[in-house]
């Protein structure tokens, strides 16, 4: 299940589910928009954030090399202090994962 789908489950847990990607925000409300997604989305297009969260590595695909995000998710717990951190995450299964810890 995907973070949209389990969105009314995390905030009955009082959970804020946040993405965040170097996309813009064009690019996000047009995602949003064609996916339905209930959760936001925020345009890190600086890569700031992506780099404080050390998720911005080199990445190779189909013989090319390139910078871009490591999908990860994090727990913060309501004084900003990081509880859980997963590093190469599915999509698929993540959000259910992330639902138990909360």
């Amino acid at each position: 299940q995907l973070f949209t789908e389990l969105y009314e489950e995390f905030a009955a847990k009082n959970a804020v589910v946040i993405g965040v990607s170097c996309n813009s925000v064009a690019s996000h409300k047009k995602f949003i928009e064609s996916k339905g997604l209930k959760q936001p989305l925020i345009a890190d297009e600086n890569a700031e954030m992506v780099k404080l969260y050390d998720v911005w590595h080199e990445k190779k695909m189909a013989g090319r090399t390139y910078m871009g995000i490591v999908r990860s998710t994090y727990i913060i717990d309501e004084t900003g202090v990081i509880t859980h951190a997963f590093p190469n995450v599915k999509a698929a299964t993540n959000p259910a994962d992330m639902l138990k810890l909360v």
